[in-house]
């Protein structure tokens, strides 16, 4: 024997919900170690880049090494130290949002110089049976969907060529939203914080792992810091889209003048995308564009707000202009808006991401992916919900797929790849809303754009 072997599986039971498996420890012949936990890894990526790589391998290593599997864990710990023999961990992960977890940070410290860490996925028949919303994506019966075996050094070259094409954070992020508190995730007492050993870890892979967090996004639902939501205020009642879904648009109407005469921009932004989102062109006009916004209370809320109306009424798929969809007058307006939007909050991801997508109707594709890494690199206080966040991935999937059309071999090979990679990252985020018929609803896209997308569906990886 040259080394201890530990192995453990994760499947995935249903929501949040996964088995872990201790397959092969001390004893050769033992029955396999089952724990059952619950999980939230989309919380965990959302402040990724809040924490050093560290910590989140002490966060990663409380998740996985519980009850039975922990006792097992330093069973096995004491004996190779007997032995003076490595520990080889294995880790079989599902593919998805897990695959992309810093899972090597668990034993960077110098105490596990001793510890050689493997990941591998697990194949389709491993798994546990898709849920409902999962069955939907199967059904779509698309063959790279059961895609296995992905190869680990060119996902993480991948996560290194997207890291570099994002921005510093730090220039993104304004002083109101870099002085907000952030509570820190909770690590187990018994464990102490490693401390980096790029012996054991080359900085490459330390990189590529340390920015998984930016492929899946920062799935938080928005959340507006007080500096600069007005509706946040004490005594302001937050307005939601469930509470007001079943509201009459005339009595939206008049609870929206309520609201901007209070200047509850946060309140705003909802009633007017409910009327938005129900066509209710006529009724928002006179609030974005009437005398009630001047240049004292003009913000990157209505700006937003006013692109976003002026999109959809030229061409949009819910608007009214869809034959205008390729004419530089149409886009022209929304974008302007967009930009404009940006002088009062540079790092909206929501002005970031509807920019992107003006820059793809263009033809401007590499604009638009640089806009929409913009839009991942927003601090959390700002970070879009899972939906939108799918929306951008699908955005830089459609615009490397752009791209690979107009490359020779070996370059859209390449281009290619990082297409499906993109798409793979949409559809685990969001894979209902991002199928054609939903895309019809969605205000971004237009008929061009879904017929792109769609052909996006259908490609195979090579080989």
């Amino acid at each position: 024997m040259s080394s201890h072997c530990f192995q453990l599986s994760i499947l995935a039971l249903n929501d949040h919900q996964y088995q872990l498996q201790l397959e092969l420890a001390i004893a050769l012949d033992a029955e396999p170690t089952l724990a059952v936990v619950t999980w939230q890894p989309e919380q965990w990526l959302a402040t990724w880049g809040d924490y050093p790589l560290e910590t989140w391998g002490d966060i990663l290593f409380e998740a996985l090494f519980v009850g039975d599997i922990r006792d097992q864990w330093e069973d096995t710990l004491a004996i190779a130290q007997t032995d003076h023999l490595p520990i080889q961990v294995t880790l079989a992960l599902p593919p998805g949002i897990l695959w992309f977890l810093p899972w090597e940070a668990m034993f960077m410290g110098a105490e596990y110089e001793h510890v050689q860490f493997l990941r591998r996925q697990l194949p389709a028949h491993d798994q546990a049976a898709p849920t409902k919303t999962n069955q939907q994506n199967l059904d779509m019966d698309l063959p790279w969907l059961t895609r296995v075996d992905p190869d680990p050094e060119e996902d993480l070259t991948f996560i290194q060529d997207i890291f570099a094409n994002v921005p510093d954070k730090t220039f993104f992020v304004t002083p109101e939203s870099s002085s907000l508190p952030v509570s820190k995730p909770a690590v187990a007492p018994e464990r102490k914080v490693l401390t980096r050993r790029t012996s054991i870890l080359g900085f490459g892979l330390i990189l590529a792992i340390a920015t998984g967090g930016i492929l899946l996004g920062q799935h938080l639902q928005r959340s507006v810091p007080e500096e600069l939501d007005p509706s946040a205020s004490p005594g302001i009642v937050r307005l939601t889209n469930t509470a007001l879904k079943n509201t009459e648009s005339t009595e939206l109407a008049a609870l929206l003048e309520t609201e901007m005469a209070q200047a509850n921009w946060g309140n705003v932004q909802t009633v007017v995308e409910i009327l938005l989102d129900r066509g209710a062109f006529t009724a928002v006009e006179p609030f974005l564009f009437g005398g009630a916004i001047t240049p004292d209370n003009a913000n990157a809320t209505i700006a937003f707000l006013r692109g976003r109306y002026l999109w959809q009424t030229t061409l949009g798929s819910t608007g009214t202009g869809v034959a205008m969809a390729t004419s530089e007058m149409a886009i022209a307006p929304a974008q302007a808006q967009w930009e404009r939007g940006l002088t009062y909050q540079p790092n909206n991801p929501e002005s970031l991401m509807a920019l992107g997508f003006a820059h793809y109707v263009r033809g401007e594709y590499e604009i638009a992916n640089e806009y929409w890494y913009r839009a991942l690199s927003a601090p959390p206080s700002l970070a879009l919900p899972p939906p939108a966040q799918a929306q951008i991935y699908a955005g830089l999937a459609l615009g490397m797929y752009q791209i690979a059309q107009t490359q020779g071999d070996p370059e859209q090979e390449i281009f290619f790849g990082k297409a499906q990679k993109l798409r793979a990252i949409a559809l685990d985020l969001d894979p209902t809303h991002l199928q054609p018929q939903v895309l019809k609803g969605q205000w971004l896209w237009n008929a061009e754009t879904i017929a792109t997308w769609q052909n996006l569906l259908t490609l195979a990886p090579e080989g």
